[in-house]
């Protein structure tokens, strides 16, 4: 009996049931048709059918799919993709090469070349194939790559338009918009997820006002405002023009972004203000000429600027533009005025409701623990009565009654003294000596007071002590 070999490695087919066979080295099946042909080709026997064992290329599935994470890390994009083909053509419900084939099919779009609706696919199948349990984390990393390949190649799009301003680079921006909303609906009809396109391409119009302000400011204003160093270097006709048409497509592009989002009432008050600007520079414009004097010098004089009629046309933009600003500030000022409003009604029902929520934790502890609180409530009052006694005690020292009739006796002293003239020396003397024995008695009875008030107080500040600690516990909050 001879060996059928195999058409790709030359390895021995082995004979299944139902007639068909599989290679016992590489794995390739054949059909009952394709075995037909090879044993008539060579003319050989097979024996019987034998029960094939199933090639096992989980390895080899394996090695492409690490081979393919690596190559894509590594931005090999078009080797990424190589290697996913691979394993889809041994396993086609490989959820994973589905996955890494879309981004790397995708990141290979060029503005010549855009390749988002393979990945749209590839991200379908991955979705499709993928087991349950991986299902949402698949949908995730798609919805992402899809959204970052669209602006990606939108940003291609702005860049471009900012390193060359032209009509044509303007209209590519916004046929590619619309291409790639349309790209977003294929995604969502082939896998179901709904992505919202202006959250999807929420910088865009970002983007577009960005690549305005570089084109003009680097490219389009100095072409026309030639070298300002160089007096002679003056824009002609053709430059002008050039100047009012690449400024056009300035403008254009800003009411576009614009529109596209009218719920960015900050960013568009900008965008406005720039397309005003831009209108009031074209207004501005004008091209020169080079005169001659009869007497051999040289002038410039302007030569070519828009009509009275089209800065009037260019002067109304503006003024549409200046309304809306003031329209979008006024909405911006009311809504923060009412953004606020709503801040302190909101903090002030947070704060009753917090309050109302502490009064009645409080009512309902001290509800359940009366008893408690009526021991504290007697213990603070006999204290208060015990406080009380001991001020009254504190106002009535035994030596204080004596004291301050000495020290008002020492003060009628000092007054007799200082009425007497300066050559009452006896009698002066003689008040001197009182005062001073008055004055050591003062002292003395004064420290006896003092003493005495000590000792009283001493016993107060712990009762009072008590009475704060017995009021923080039956006010604190519950």
């Amino acid at each position: 009996m001879a060996v059928l070999v195999c058409d790709l490695c030359g390895g021995k087919i082995v004979m299944g049931s139902g007639g068909t066979g599989v290679c016992s080295n590489c794995g390739m099946e054949y059909s009952t048709e394709r075995l037909r042909e090879k044993l008539s080709e060579g003319g050989a026997t097979v024996a019987a059918p034998v029960a094939a064992p199933q090639a096992d290329n989980s390895k080899m599935i394996e090695n492409y799919l690490k081979m393919a994470e690596n190559a894509l890390s590594a931005e090999n994009n078009e080797e990424a993709e190589s290697y996913c083909n691979k394993i889809i053509e041994i396993d086609v419900t490989n959820y994973r090469a589905w996955l890494i084939k879309g981004q790397a099919a995708g990141w290979q779009s060029t503005l010549r070349n855009p390749r988002l609706s393979e990945s749209v696919s590839a991200f379908a199948k991955a979705i499709e194939n993928a087991p349950e349990d991986e299902k949402e984390a698949v949908k995730e990393e798609a919805v992402d790559q899809i959204t970052r390949l669209t602006n990606a190649m939108l940003s291609l799009r702005t860049d471009n338009f900012a390193k060359n301003p032209c009509e044509e680079n303007k209209n590519f921006i916004i046929s590619d918009w619309k291409e790639m909303t349309l790209v977003l609906g294929q995604f969502i009809e082939a896998t179901g997820i709904g992505v919202n396109p202006l959250s999807a391409f929420e910088q865009f119009p970002t983007n577009v006002n960005n690549a305005v302000v570089d084109a003009f400011s680097n490219v389009i204003f100095p072409e026309y405002n030639g070298d300002p160093n160089d007096p002679d270097d003056r824009a002609n006709k053709y430059e002008w023009q050039r100047f009012i048409e690449k400024t056009d497509c300035c403008i254009g592009l800003l009411e576009f972004a614009i529109a596209l989002s009218d719920d960015d009432d900050e960013r568009n008050i900008k965008r406005y203000k720039n397309a005003a600007y831009y209108q009031q520079m074209i207004i501005d414009s004008c091209s020169w000429k080079r005169d001659y004097s009869s007497y051999g010098g040289s002038y410039w004089n302007k030569e070519w600027m828009l009509t009275d009629s089209a800065k009037q046309i260019r002067r109304n933009k503006i003024a549409e533009y200046n309304k809306k600003i003031a329209e979008l500030e006024n909405a911006k000022k009311e809504e923060e005025r009412a953004e606020e409003e709503a801040k302190r009604k909101a903090e002030e029902e947070a704060r009753k409701a917090a309050e109302e929520e502490a009064k009645k934790r409080f009512e309902e502890y001290w509800a359940e623990h009366a008893e408690e609180k009526k021991t504290l409530e007697e213990e603070a009052a006999s204290l208060k009565k015990q406080v009380s006694e001991l001020e009254t005690e504190l106002e009535n020292v035994p030596e204080k009654a004596e004291k301050d009739e000495a020290s008002k006796q020492l003060r009628s002293l000092l007054v007799k003294r200082e009425s007497l003239g300066i050559f009452k020396i006896k009698e002066k003397k003689a008040i001197q000596e009182e005062i001073d024995t008055v004055s050591a008695k003062v002292k003395t009875l004064e420290e006896k007071v003092n003493a005495a008030q000590k000792a009283i107080r001493e016993k107060i500040d712990p009762l009072n002590k008590r009475i704060n600690e017995i009021n923080n516990e039956l006010t604190k909050a519950r």
